[in-house]
This record gives C-alpha cells, sequence and structure tokens, in this order.
C-alpha cells in the first residue's frame, strides 16, 4: 500500500510542481530535498494556488529563515484522523481534560493542530492556557484540574517547581498523562535521559514523546508501550540516511529522510529533517507493525569536529543536565586566537559553583574526550542567550565559529 502511495505522492508532485517536474523528470530514485532548496525553490515547489490554502504554519526559524507551511483542507482533515489515532494510542479518551500549554500564536502548527484533535476528534475538554508564565499557568491548573497537560519538558518541569515553591504537590494535581514535544525525553539506545527522569520524579505522570516538525504538519506518537514514534505509514515513508554519502541505512544511527504520502499544498519528497537517530522496525509491544522513529541524538547541521573527536551539542546538553545544581546552560564553539575550536559552557547554578563546575568538565571531557571552558553566568544572562536569535525556541547552542572567540 505505501509503495503504491509513494508512487501516486511521486506522479502528482511531477505533474503540479514545477520544480519536481524538473528535479524528478530522470531520477531512477528521488533525490534529497534540503531545507535549503526548501527555502531557496518554495514557490516553484508549490502545487496548488493560495486560493486552496487552508492553513499555513510558521517555523520556528531556529534551522535557517522562517518558512510557511500550508495544507489544503482535504490533507488537514486526513493528518487530523492520523494524529488522533495516534494520540488515542497514549490512552486519550472521551471526557479527559486536556490543558494546552504550548504557545497559542504565530501560526503555530501544533497547537492548532492538537486543540482540533483533542476536542474534535476525541471529545474532550480542552484549555487553553498557552505559554504563560508558570505562575499562571499553576492558577488555571488549580481551578480547572485537567488530566492531561500537552506541552514543552522544560516548561513542564518549570510548572511543576513552581507549585513546589507555593506549597502545591506537583503529584496531587491530578495530571495523569503529559503529551510533550520539542525536547527529546531519550538518548542513545533510548534511555531515558535526566530531563525525563527529573519529570518522572515531580509529577508521576504516564509521559509520552511526540516527534515532527512544522514542515511535516505532523507528529509522531509515542505509544503505551513507550518503545519509539510510531510512522503514520498511511502519510509518510522515512528512510534514515548517512548524513554525509547520502546513502540509505539498514540500521544504525542517520539522518532522518521523510517522504510525505498524501500532501496536496507541498508534497515533500526524501526531505532531510536534519535530525539524527535510527528506526526501529520489528512489532510494537502495543500491537502496531509500523516502523518506530526512536530517539533524536542530535542535528546534522550542529556537528562539531573538535580535535579529531565528532561531537553533537545535545550529547554535551544531557551531560551537563544531569549535573545536580544547574539550572540552565549555553553551549557555545569558537575560535581562538590560534585558530583552534573550543567548547564553552555558561552555566546557572545553585549550590556550590566550583564543585559543579569541575563535575561539568570531568563529566563532558570523559564522553567528547574535549575539556570545555566552564564559567559560572546569572540565570538572566543564560535567558537572554537563549532568546537572542528571536525566534520563539530557546536556542542553547551557539556557533560563533565565524568570529574571534
Amino acid at each position: 500500500m505505501s509503495a503504491d502511495r509513494l508512487r501516486r505522492q511521486i506522479a502528482y508532485a511531477r505533474r503540479n510542481s514545477l520544480y519536481y517536474r524538473e528535479r524528478l523528470r530522470d531520477a531512477k530514485t528521488p533525490p534529497l530535498l534540503s531545507r535549503a532548496e526548501l527555502e531557496e525553490h518554495f514557490e516553484r515547489l508549490l502545487c496548488v494556488p493560495r486560493e486552496r490554502w487552508a492553513d499555513v504554519s510558521r517555523t520556528s526559524g531556529s534551522s535557517g529563515r522562517p518558512l510557511h507551511i500550508p495544507v489544503t483542507l482535504r490533507e488537514m482533515r486526513r493528518l487530523l484522523g492520523s494524529v488522533a489515532a495516534g494520540v488515542a494510542g497514549m490512552g486519550v479518551r472521551a471526557g479527559d481534560r486536556v490543558c494546552i500549554l504550548l504557545p497559542m500564536d504565530d501560526m503555530m502548527n501544533p497547537t492548532v493542530m492538537l486543540e482540533q484533535v483533542f476536542r474534535d476528534r476525541l471529545r474532550c475538554l480542552v484549555i487553553r492556557v498557552g505559554a504563560r508564565p508558570p505562575e499562571q499557568q499553576l492558577d488555571r491548573v488549580l481551578a480547572l484540574r485537567p488530566n492531561v497537560v500537552v506541552g514543552a519538558p522544560s516548561p513542564f518541569l518549570k510548572l511543576g517547581m513552581i507549585a513546589q515553591q507555593n506549597g502545591v504537590d506537583p503529584r496531587a494535581l491530578g495530571i495523569e498523562r503529559a503529551v510533550l514535544m520539542g525536547q527529546p525525553l531519550y538518548g542513545e539506545g533510548w534511555r531515558p535521559n535526566v530531563l525525563k527522569e527529573r519529570l518522572d520524579a515531580l509529577w508521576g505522570a504516564e509521559l509520552f514523546s511526540i516527534y515532527g516538525s512544522t514542515e511535516l504538519y505532523a507528529g509522531l506518537s509515542e505509544c503505551s508501550a513507550h518503545r519509539g514514534h510510531h510512522v503514520l505509514t498511511d502519510d509518510m515513508l522515512v528512510e534514515i540516511v548517512d548524513p554525509e554519502s547520502g546513502q540509505v541505512l539498514e540500521e544504525g544511527v542517520g539522518e532522518v529522510v521523510v517522504t510525505t504520502l498524501s500532501r496536496e499544498a507541498l508534497p515533500l519528497i526524501r526531505y532531510r529533517t536534519g535530525d539524527l537517530s535510527w528506526l526501529e522496525r520489528e512489532s510494537c509491544a502495543c500491537g502496531l507493525d509500523s516502523p518506530r522513529v526512536m530517539a533524536v541524538l542530535g542535528r546534522t547541521d550542529e556537528m562539531l569536529k573538535i580535535k579529531g573527536a565528532k561531537i553533537y551539542p545535545q550529547q554535551v546538553e544531557d551531560l551537563v543536565a544531569a549535573v545536580e545544581g544547574v539550572e540552565g546552560h549555553v553551549l557555545e564553539v569558537y575560535v581562538d586566537a590560534h585558530g583552534q575550536e573550543l567548547l564553552r559552557l555558561r552555566v546557572a547554578v545553585r549550590g556550590d559553583g566550583d564543585a559543579i563546575v569541575a563535575q561539568i568538565r570531568e563529566r563532558v571531557r570523559a564522553y567528547t574526550r574535549v575539556t570545555p571552558e566552564v564559567e559560572v553566568a546569572h540565570m538572566d544572562e543564560v535567558l537572554r542567550r537563549w532568546m537572542a536569535h528571536g525566534g520563539r525556541k530557546p536556542r542553547k547552542f551557539h556557533d560563533l565559529r565565524g568570529a574571534r572567540g
């Protein structure tokens, strides 16, 4: 069935897109499509006029300039059904009270999609709180008592910490499930990372991860078996490729490449997501036999080569976050006066700063074979650097190699 859908999607793209008509004319295997090409050829990639757009989402701009991703009404309805099936696999049922803590503005696709899934498809009460300060979020939670939360991991952690500071036990708030996206909850080998461990301890709720991107206009859901993000096989085909050669990998970690199978406005044929992960193809304990995208270990455009070692910022972030007393951090790579590439961490801490710095330096050195500079900074300075790029997502990694450190 997927093979038939793939042939139809490619034929459709050839007929309706100037870009694909040229790019796929003589290709036996469709070439990979990069984010840069999507930006450059956006108008020529489109397959329908703007009059047929039913919704448009804006990417965060954390990887290049923001893009506006359109969908038609028919494809939007189809994707709503697929996402609803994935969310239902998390155990969400009619009558649940779902509190959405994601941003509600600036053409945010996950909010639009999930609000309709929970309210219209699953018949849940939707509580639209949005990305307010955690003190205000806590007020809404106390007043309306949701049993399901939808948001990002770090703000959900902050909400629990604010609850504790106000004398409220997060476990007593009645949150049974948390559907979380935007940050990994797992690392290598699908092992829970420190963020997930802290959320488990704080909330005692069942946590579910969603993997996706605005370009895909859909998320891949972790099921009740908690063994990866199930691919929506009726709507997309997923490959893992070597980031440097582009060759398909049958096993192991590589770049996630996605081909849409049911898109009308903007089909994506072998789109390079830039995410590093691996595929699990064995049947899942939940009963589904669809392949699963596992943990995102980093981004191809952020890979660093320092003193012969390949390093991904996400790996360093996981190591730093696991150190007790770290409240926030910024990772920077820069070139010194001698032309050497160096790592620098700015960390906000509570407690013994010298001991925390020493622990961070040793952990990173042991894992990466590179010893970073570590500086203690105020949390206000860390927050300022997170949002200095002007986007809506915190940017904790900064590549400063264009300027001398």
